[in-house]
This record gives C-alpha cells, sequence and structure tokens, in this order.
C-alpha cells in the first residue's frame, strides 16, 4: 500500500527566512535558482518516493507560500528531481482582497481545511507522515487533522476548537464538511517537526510521542528509517548530500545520532545498522520511547499561542516605541 507524505516548504524544506518585511520581500523575489533548501531535504523527499519495497509513494505540498509563486516553486522542486503529486499554495492576494487580514498570518484556517478534503480524496487505506516546523503551530495541526480523522475530536469538542481558532465561516464550514464524510481512522503515523526557531523540544511533548522534533534532516531519516520508510542506504545517501553539499562532518553526525537517541525519538538498537554503514560511533542507550498518546487539549493550546503571538506584538510595538523616542532623545 503506497504511503502518503505531506510536506510544507518554508522552514521545512527550503531555508527561507522572512522574520522581517526585508527577508520577505528578498524571499518574494528570490528565483528557482537562488532558494535553498534545508540541508539534505531535497534527497529526503527524492529517497521517499519510492518505498523499500518498491511501491510509488504519494508527495503532497501544503504550502503558506501564495499562489502568485507557484511556478517558482514548481521549477525549484524539479531543479530538485523532486516528484510530487499536488502543490497546494495559500490564496493570500484573495484574503487581502477580502479584507481577511488574520488569515494572511494563520496557518490552521488554511491547513486544516486542505489537508482534510485532501484525505477524503485518498480514503482510509493509506497511511501518512507529515512534515512541518516549529516557525507556526504545524505539530498541533497536524495531531487535531489525525484526531479530527479518527473522530476523537467532533461535535461540541470540534466546535470549541473551531471557536478557539477564530476561524472564518467558510474555513470552519469546510472543516465540518470533510469531517462529516471522513470514515474513522487515523491515518498519521508520524509528524516530524524541524526545529528551525530553535523551539524547546518540550513544547512538543503535549501533542504525544507520535511528534518527533528533529534538529536536522539526518535525525528526520533516522525516524523515517525506524518507521519502515527508509532503507540503510537511502539514509546513507541523505546523509552523503549533507556532508558533500552542506558541510557536514561526522562529528556532527554522531552528535546528531547521540540527541535522537537520548531523546527518545529513536532507540539505540533501532539505528544500530545506520551507525555501521555510515561508521558512526555507537551512543550510549538513551531514555527510551514513550509510547502512551495523550488527549490534547486543543482549545487551551489554541489560547496560549494567541495568549504568546499578543504578547510578542506588543513587545514589538513597544520596541519601536523605545527606538522612536531614544531617536527623538539623540535629535
Amino acid at each position: 500500500m503506497p504511503h502518503v507524505f505531506r510536506w510544507d516548504l518554508d522552514k521545512t524544506y527550503l531555508a527561507t527566512d522572512f522574520d522581517s518585511l526585508k527577508d520577505l520581500v528578498k524571499t518574494a523575489l528570490a528565483s528557482a535558482e537562488e532558494r535553498q533548501n534545508i540541508p539534505g531535504t531535497a534527497a529526503l523527499m527524492r529517497e521517499l518516493r519510492v518505498g523499500p519495497d518498491g511501491e510509488r509513494n504519494r508527495v503532497h505540498v501544503v504550502s503558506g507560500s501564495p499562489r502568485q509563486m507557484r511556478r517558482v516553486l514548481e521549477r525549484k522542486l524539479q531543479l530538485d528531481g523532486a516528484d510530487i503529486d499536488s502543490l497546494t499554495l495559500k490564496p493570500n492576494l484573495g484574503n487581502a482582497l477580502r479584507l481577511r487580514f488574520r488569515a494572511l498570518r494563520d496557518q490552521l484556517g488554511y491547513k486544516l481545511p486542505a489537508i482534510l478534503e485532501s484525505r477524503v480524496s485518498l480514503g482510509i487505506g493509506m497511511g501518512e507522515t507529515c512534515f512541518g516546523d516549529d516557525a507556526e503551530m504545524d505539530g498541533l495541526v497536524y495531531r487535531l487533522y489525525a484526531d479530527i480523522c479518527a473522530h476523537r475530536v467532533k461535535g461540541p469538542q470540534l466546535e470549541a476548537v473551531i471557536s478557539a481558532a477564530r476561524l472564518y465561516p467558510d474555513q470552519a464550514q469546510r472543516i465540518r464538511a470533510a469531517a462529516r464524510v471522513l470514515e474513522p481512522h487515523d491515518p498519521v503515523q508520524r509528524i516530524l517537526i524541524h526545529l528551525d526557531t530553535g523551539s524547546p523540544t518540550a513544547r512538543f511533548e503535549p501533542l504525544g510521542p507520535r511528534v518527533a522534533p528533529t534538529f536536522n534532516t539526518f535525525q528526520a531519516a533516522l525516524v523515517l528509517h525506524v518507521d519502515g520508510h527508509l532503507d540503510v542506504g537511502a539514509v546513507n545517501r541523505i546523509a552523503g548530500e549533507m556532508v558533500a553539499d552542506y558541510g557536514y562532518t561526522k562529528i556532527r553526525l554522531e552528535s546528531s545520532l547521540e540527541d535522537a537517541v537520548r531523546r527518545g525519538i529513536v532507540t539505540l538498537e533501532e539505528v544500530e545498522g545506520v551507525a555501521e554503514i555510515l561508521q558512526l560511533h555507537l551512543p550510549r542507550p538513551g531514555r527510551g520511547r514513550p509510547e502512551e498518546e495523550p488527549d490534547v487539549d486543543y482549545v487551551a493550546l489554541l489560547d496560549e499561542i494567541h495568549a504568546w503571538h499578543k504578547t510578542r506584538k506588543s513587545r514589538g510595538k513597544r520596541k519601536s516605541l523605545m527606538s522612536v523616542l531614544g531617536r527623538e532623545r539623540e535629535d
């Protein structure tokens, strides 16, 4: 049975910087040839296209990049040799024209309906692995997606989450419509979160053990090897690209292996074969991988996220005001 690999792009596959207006403009104007990958992601996406058993897998990309960037992003993926089944991009221009300014930054209201509708078209046979980053709320979106598919979040609980997420009516309706027709099943085997902004790994523990925060693509490849999607040769080729093209060293790979074992996203026994073929020093046994899947209080998490964004915005305003006052004093 084919497996579905569902990717984000910015800060997950591509090394995108949009923390300032200058960075945002630079990113928007960059050509396909100028766009840089997160080390190893091009090799990883190529390796996942065909599984170890020769089965041709599905690759679906749902990105927060605007639709106007489709041609550039398709060209970039083509240059990388990445063969994908679909590319869904965000309707930012339409949101701006309709004065839906909250939707310009919101990811849950955009991604969750899109991936639920995609799952309706896929049916219940194929499992999924989801790739995201810690710049937004990808871990929460993917875990919520799994719970809606499994009917663990439905009815009043789903309505409470929709309310806490502050969605527009059409976004909420698309979620409800997809949830109604989905047969109960949980397709999500693993959620891999690239720690682009350096979030503490403990931040993701409330989402359960299937959410694996990784510091680099080598760690992601180790997890995918354990899950049966990459053989040892594929992991070796991904690590080889990271060494040849991005300056990774044996010591850095060993440190990544040790960290992954220590945090329990893989076990020592599961990665012994990889360490042997790459001639990496084996670390000490880690804490072991937790298996219990906790219930997630999505309303509380969303409230916490909204409060954090509000505080960050307020700090930004105060910083800007102090900068102005400082210039006035100098004048």
